[in-house]
This record gives structure tokens, C-alpha cells and sequence, in this order.
């Protein structure tokens, strides 16, 4: 018989597993820009948890270029800039928050009949 195994890391087995609703301190680990379905640009924002008991865990936000879903990205940039307001007209680079520290809010939602967690808020790290 042929080998063909698989190994998991606890950051794998922990993916199977929702977080506790809340708020929770996180840092920017990856951007990645994909094409949505339409034809639009999506930006994937990777989020490594830290400094509670969900470190080393990661979840991702997905944040679309279109006028109409671009204003979703607003409460990210603004706790990414400490809490200021956001300058109308200013373009905001998302590849330039990288590495930055905040906090999200994550909550439980069915999805294909499975709960998943979803990043809905952020502010800054307090």
C-alpha cells in the first residue's frame, strides 16, 4: 500500500475549533490581493491572535475594493491608525498595516451547516 500521510499542527487542530465570542488582541501577519469572482480586487488580511488564550491562533478578513464594500475596510483602518478618524480623499495603503497590533471582535456563524468564526469589528490595542 501506498504512504500518504498528513500531519497537523495545533494551529491546524485549532482551526476546527470556534472561538468564544469577543473581542481579542491580534497583529497583521499577511496581506494577500485576490481577484474576487466579479473581477474586483480583494484584500486578505491575515490575523495572528496573541496575548490571550486564542494565541497562535489565525483567522483571515476579506475586505473588497468596490465603492459599495469598501466602506467595510473603514473600522480597520481607523484602529490600525490609533483610533483617529480617517481623512476624506486620503488613499490608505492596506499592505502598510501590516505588522500593526489591534484588537477584533470575533463571533460564531453557521456556514455550510458548520459554526465558523467571523472577524465583524476592530479597534485599537488598548
Amino acid at each position: 500500500m501506498e504512504d500518504f500521510e498528513f500531519q497537523f499542527s495545533q494551529g491546524d487542530l485549532d482551526r476546527t475549533k470556534p472561538m468564544v465570542p469577543g473581542w481579542y488582541p491580534a497583529k497583521v501577519s499577511k496581506i494577500e490581493k485576490k481577484p474576487a469572482k466579479d473581477g474586483s480586487m480583494n484584500a486578505n488580511v491575515h490575523f495572528a491572535f496573541t496575548g490571550s488564550d486564542a494565541t497562535g491562533r489565525t483567522r483571515f478578513k476579506s475586505f473588497n475594493e468596490k465603492d459599495n464594500a469598501k466602506v467595510f475596510a473603514i473600522p480597520f483602518f481607523k484602529a490600525c491608525n490609533n483610533g483617529k478618524d480617517l481623512a476624506p480623499g486620503q488613499s490608505y495603503n492596506i499592505f502598510a498595516t501590516e505588522g500593526k497590533e489591534l484588537e477584533v471582535y470575533v463571533k460564531n456563524r453557521e456556514y455550510e451547516g458548520r459554526i465558523i468564526d467571523e472577524i465583524t469589528d476592530f479597534r485599537p490595542l488598548s
